[in-house]
């Protein structure tokens, strides 16, 4: 028979067999030369082989499925011998037949005889691909969460002042409308006329601001969106003009009509425009900006691009992240782009950076599809009702506000429009 210490050493090898077989990470011990001596199951999958299979094939067959073999992989193996110590590094490994890579962090280490003289180097492979995603995924959810927090913020900031700026607002906006009205005729008209346009702006602005920071919802009316390319090209046209740029319009004549609030959407273009007005301003060569709008597939799509040097591949990912910029100091808030994209979203569409081989190039793209269908039904249906004489309603908790409005609707009702988003409601007769 024999003796429990023989026998207590066979199952201590038999274990260890086990282990080394049945071991889920990656296990292999090679030479000095390179030369394998074992490897596992789970080692020799990776390669497409069994464990017979692999231990036949030489280093230069095996090291070939290592992208960085020669940067990474063999001076760590040199660096392990000369310094007798245990390194760790990750690296890559691309499978037979697969396009993508498999992310390792390999453990290198000696293994030495009775006497203490190196005789094998080991390493143990941990595939990191499935933990780098997850990792991947919550690195973009904290981002994404750090975003809304400071969206959030601002909104809350802006929520703080917007009532001491809308009333004032809209009381100026209010009476300079009434004065137009009153100086009709006169050399007193255009300066009217200038003081309620910058009113209207400035209430503009703000209420953009909220748009982004609070998603507020759309104040939908029936509109050409080349209108609103119109628009803005004559609102930044000087800026154009002096800085030499030349503009270059592409506008689909049969462009449908879309369902969407004016007002944002032309601070939107106008927010493209001066980015691209900006990136080309600098350059000593040609100054043009290119502005496209088509139907396709049941979308409207909107593109502005310049002749500028174009977004830094490394800055593309993070091109809308609120308070990025990619301007010089002083020169840019990094919020044009993040509340343009908000306000697009809240339309149901989207803003991209396009891939383009020079310049930047960024598109709306708007769906035209059932919905947007019944909304433009439902605002001409609402426009009707609204032709029809019936009685107003005024609540405001500011007096000098809610007379103003009153004032207007005695004066001319029409005039009323423009004091949009003020939450003012039209009771038809009978109700």
């Amino acid at each position: 028979m024999k003796s429990n210490d023989t026998q207590s050493l066979e199952t201590v090898q038999t274990l260890l067999a086990a282990l080394f077989d049945s071991a889920p990470m990656a296990i292999a011990i090679f030479s000095v030369r390179g030369v394998h001596d074992m490897a596992n199951a789970s080692a020799a999958a990776y390669y497409g082989l069994t464990v017979e299979e692999m231990l036949a094939s030489d280093q230069r067959s095996l090291s070939k499925f290592w992208p960085k073999f020669m940067s990474d992989v063999r001076p760590t193996i040199q660096d392990v011998v000369k310094t007798e110590s245990t390194r760790i590094i990750r690296t890559i490994f691309q499978r037979p037949g697969s396009c993508g890579f498999t992310h390792f962090e390999v453990t290198f280490f000696l293994i030495l005889d009775a006497g203490g003289h190196i005789k094998q180097i080991g390493n143990f492979a941990r595939d990191l691909t499935e933990q780098m995603r997850v990792e991947s995924e919550l690195e973009a959810r904290q981002s994404e969460l750090h975003q809304s927090e400071k969206l959030s913020s601002l909104g809350m900031l802006l929520a703080g002042v917007s009532n001491e700026f809308n009333n004032p607002l809209a009381l100026v906006i209010g009476q300079t409308a009434m004065l137009a009205e009153d100086v009709g005729g006169t050399l007193h008209l255009a300066r009217v006329e200038k003081i309620r346009r910058a009113a209207e702006r400035c209430a503009k602005i703000l209420q953009s601001f909220l748009a982004m920071a609070r998603q507020q919802t759309p104040e939908n009316e029936i509109v050409q969106l080349n209108d609103l390319v119109r628009s803005a090209l004559d609102l930044t046209g000087f800026q154009m003009k002096f800085n030499q740029i030349e503009i270059e319009t592409i506008l689909d004549p049969h462009l449908q009509l879309n369902a969407a609030d004016p007002d944002q959407l032309h601070q939107v273009i106008v927010n493209l425009l001066n980015n691209a007005c900006q990136a080309v301003e600098e350059q000593l060569d040609r100054r043009k900006i290119l502005i496209v709008s088509t139907m396709l597939d049941s979308q409207i799509r909107l593109t502005v691009a310049d002749s500028g040097i174009g977004v830094p591949v490394k800055d593309k990912p993070r091109i809308f992240d609120p308070f990025f910029t990619t301007k010089t100091a002083g020169a840019g808030t990094g919020l044009g782009l993040p509340f343009s994209l908000g306000i697009v979203e809240a339309h149901g569409g989207k803003i991209t950076l396009d891939d383009v081989p020079s310049g930047a190039s960024f598109s709306i793209i708007m769906p035209i599809g059932d919905q947007q269908v019944a909304k433009i039904a439902e605002l001409e249906s609402d426009q009707a009702a609204l032709s029809s004489r019936g009685k107003v309603l005024v609540i405001d908790d500011e007096e000098e506000l809610a007379e103003t409005i009153a004032d207007m609707l005695r004066a001319k009702p029409r005039v009323l429009k423009t004091i949009r988003g003020q939450g003012y409601m039209l009771i038809p007769d009978g109700e």
